[in-house]
């Protein structure tokens, strides 16, 4: 299992924040359809700042590599 850094961990939380921020005032504005995707928004910020966030990668995940082989300058 990969861990983030205090960095990493900092820049995802910053960034869900602002998510969820943009999304709060949507729903304040009058877009109650995305009531269940700010409440979704909020557990997860929960979820982060509590330091329990665990990413698994997907079950069929490849390492995608080059297909041409070969190397050195183009003529």
């Amino acid at each position: 299992m990969q861990r983030l850094t205090f960095e990493q961990h900092l820049l995802l939380m910053e960034a869900v924040n602002r998510f969820t921020n943009e999304v709060r005032d949507r729903v304040a504005a009058g877009e109650t359809y995305l009531q269940d995707t700010l409440t979704t928004l909020e557990a997860i910020e929960n979820t982060i700042a509590a330091g329990t966030i665990h990413i698994e990668p997907a079950p069929h995940a490849t390492t995608a590599g080059p297909t041409d082989t070969q190397s050195g300058e183009a003529a």
